[in-house]
């Protein structure tokens, strides 16, 4: 089983530890700062894993191995490596075998730390690789080509993800996660096979002028340019009789706006005696994606997903080789389905039943259906946030669930009723799992709570406490009531760490409001966030999640459906209101507002609709036209076909009701969001306090860049400070 564990870096990164088990799972080792430990199940406590005074001072040490054979041996991974005996301390230089890195079920979301570390890559394929790694924006950068048999000593930062892939077909071969030591990663899958050769290897198909071709026979006629079957599309059954090919009508542009034209598929079901039947679309007619194609074991039945074009629609179908077609799980919604962020199915090892996530109740939850019925794994008002793997064997699925804001991990049986809470401390967890995942190494905080690390088992029961981090400057968390008056809204404020008495501050409201995800944080602040350094020159600095953001219920979250401008600001606003009554030293007559793409756009709409409050913006690579924003992201929250709504949600279209002092901040070389509607802000607010700095060879996200950053604080200064 392949675990979602790249979320481990994503809460509490500076004390969260990973342990390193041993091969019986009686004890791991884990590094906190510059010192190893060591845990034996027997009596966990954390004890020193060596005495560091008894070894040469020059000695570097990056990691630990652990010897079954010898319990008193313990490996020294370096520069060079060594084998220490615990009881006469004598070292003996060795090539040791470095602990493999588990590869990921997929990429998750950038993490890295600034630790340095190696990856030794081993190629135990019969082909060449390729390896590459995911930058700040998640795409991935060529690095080198590794033959067949070969191996690489790389250099890495721990939390770097790399990707293999195999060099003719493209397809992943594995995914890996740098760990905080040193350690190898085994590419050992095999190359990706065609999927047009059938799994017996008595069959293969073959595109020829943009038709089918079985073993050299033709068996399709319908095929032609612009409208063709393709090689990639040919999925066989298992028992090698028939296979499902799609036929693609058009092709996807590299960049694709809001009401674009998609490729169109028609779904054909062959026999290996070349018939040929079409399956009917009535169920999938508006596609934006079809994928997820699987067969039933005993190759009767073939299924794949429907993703409707505008969001309304999620169906996982199912087709008989008779060619009738079925839904097995269906969500509708009159706003949106959030398939873009809350997709999960996996079918169970029998084939009979799934597990599919659904806002159907009005929370995210998780089901077990087999087309009839369908049981709620999570019944509750919790928010199932993220599924981290599918235990098979012990019929167990594991996830992270927020009731409503913190989110802990938990599990659920396939084959009995209940839930069980394996970290239940009230905080943000961040939990890593042996490898049997009897036990759990779990990192949790929250605003008022600094880090602690606990051991604990699947049951949730705590065996031990391994760390406790140290008392920071808070950052704390508030609640108020939202614009409904029962809702409550959670965000921060960061405080100067040296405060004149009696003082005001200017506010500074950081906003990124794009509904795929939540923003104010939930850990505890380690005093180095870039909000932290903005308050010591002198602001108080928020983040706030209002109605709209992702992580809530459904009602919550559709407050954004073709309302982008709304983003959670009349919320903001009561929250800042309330927090200012509670921190009298929060100067309202002085609220600026800052954020970066969605989150430009959110602070140049608090100018047009909200300048009651914000005198101030600083909109960084703002997304200010949606018809010029991505179509998966801008057609997932505003719906199709495009409609007025999507002008009228474009602070572009309001310039002219911009009330206060704004610096637009754009990258000319930014692919994410067209830097032309920035520009074209900027030409019609000619005459206002409007600033334009174009960066000629920026990117996505330019407030971080030098220059972005002195003419961020140069306007803050001069526009709010005074």
């Amino acid at each position: 089983m392949r675990w979602a564990l790249w979320l481990a870096l994503s809460a509490c990164a500076a004390a969260q530890i990973r342990p390193h088990w041993s091969e019986d799972e009686r004890q791991f080792w884990y590094r906190s700062g510059g010192r190893f430990y060591t845990v034996d199940l027997r009596d966990p406590k954390p004890r020193p894993a060596f005495d560091r005074a008894r070894l040469p001072k020059d000695l570097a040490i990056l990691g630990l191995l652990y010897d079954p054979a010898h319990p008193r041996r313990l490996g020294l991974v370096g520069e060079r490596d060594y084998l220490l005996d615990l009881d006469t301390y004598q070292l003996q230089e060795a090539e040791l075998t470095r602990e493999a890195l588990t590869p990921l079920a997929q990429p998750g979301p950038y993490v890295t730390t600034s630790r340095p570390t190696t990856v030794l890559f081993q190629n135990r394929t019969g082909s060449s690789v390729e390896l590459s790694w995911l930058d700040e924006r998640n795409l991935e950068q060529k690095h080198r080509q590794l033959g067949a048999g070969e191996q690489v000593e790389q250099q890495t930062f721990e939390g770097q993800t790399w990707l293999a892939r195999d060099l003719d077909s493209g397809g992943v071969l594995a995914v890996f996660q740098a760990s905080d030591c040193p350690t190898r990663a085994e590419i050992d899958s095999p190359a990706p096979r065609s999927t047009l050769e059938s799994p017996d290897r008595q069959w293969l198909v073959e595109v020829r002028d943009h038709n089918l071709w079985l073993n050299g026979r033709v068996c399709s006629r319908d095929g032609a340019a612009g409208d063709e079957y393709l090689a990639e599309n040919v999925f066989w059954s298992p028992d090698s009789t028939r296979f499902l090919a799609l036929r693609t009508k058009g092709r996807t542009p590299a960049f694709t706006h809001p009401g674009d034209e998609l490729p169109s598929h028609t779904l054909r079901l062959f026999d290996t005696q070349a018939a040929a039947l079409t399956l009917p679309n009535d169920l999938f007619p508006h596609q934006l994606a079809l994928h997820s194609m699987r067969w039933s074991q005993d190759s009767s039945r073939v299924r794949f997903v429907y993703q409707e074009r505008g969001h309304q629609h999620l169906r996982l179908l199912e087709a008989d080789t008779t060619g009738k077609v079925r839904a097995l799980a269906e969500d509708s919604s009159a706003t949106f389905v959030c398939d873009s962020e809350k997709f999960y199915c996996a079918w169970t090892p029998r084939d009979k039943q799934f597990i599919w996530m659904s806002e159907r109740t009005g929370s995210n939850h998780l089901f077990l259906m087999d087309g009839e019925n369908a049981r709620d794994l999570t019944p509750g008002s919790g928010v199932v946030q993220q599924v981290l793997g599918l235990d098979e064997e012990r019929a167990e699925v594991y996830f992270t669930l927020a009731d409503p804001y913190y989110a802990k991990v938990c599990k659920a049986s396939l084959e009995r009723p209940g839930l069980t809470v394996i970290t239940p401390a009230e905080g943000q967890h961040s939990a890593l799992p042996s490898p049997s995942h009897r036990y759990w190494v779990d990192t949790w905080s929250r605003a008022d709570q600094p880090p602690r690390v606990e051991l604990r088992t699947s049951a949730g029961d705590l065996l031990a406490e391994l760390e406790r981090g140290q008392p920071r400057h808070p950052a704390p968390l508030f609640v108020a009531k939202g614009r409904d008056g029962q809702t409550d809204i959670y965000g921060r404020l960061y405080f100067p760490r040296s405060p004149k008495r009696n003082k005001q501050y200017p506010v500074l409201d950081h906003v990124y409001a794009g509904p795929h995800q939540s923003f104010a944080p939930k850990a505890c602040a380690d005093g180095k966030e870039r909000e932290q350094e903005l308050a010591d020159l002198g602001f108080i600095v928020v983040q706030i999640d209002g109605m709209g953001s992702n992580g809530r219920s459904k009602a919550f979250h559709d407050v954004c459906w073709k309302n982008l401008k709304d983003g959670g600001l009349p919320d903001h606003k009561l929250w800042l209101r309330a927090a200012a009554r509670r921190y009298p030293q929060m100067d309202l007559n002085r609220v600026g507002i800052y954020g970066s793409s969605a989150g430009g756009a959110n602070a140049v709409a608090a100018l047009i609709w909200h300048s009651d409050l914000y005198k101030v913006a600083v909109a960084d690579c703002g997304d200010h036209d949606l018809l010029r924003d991505h179509l998966d992201w801008a057609e997932q929250w505003m719906g199709w076909p495009v409609g007025p709504e999507y002008a009228d949600n474009s602070t572009l279209s309001h310039a002219a009701e911009i009330h206060g002092s704004l610096l637009l901040l754009v990258g000319a070389k930014d692919d994410r969001v067209d830097p032309q509607s920035s520009l074209d802000l900027a030409r019609a607010l000619k005459g206002k306090d409007c600033k334009l700095v174009s960066l000629p060879k920026g990117g996505h996200c330019v407030i971080d860049t030098p220059q972005g950053q002195r003419e961020f604080r140069l306007w803050l200064r001069s526009r709010l400070a005074k």
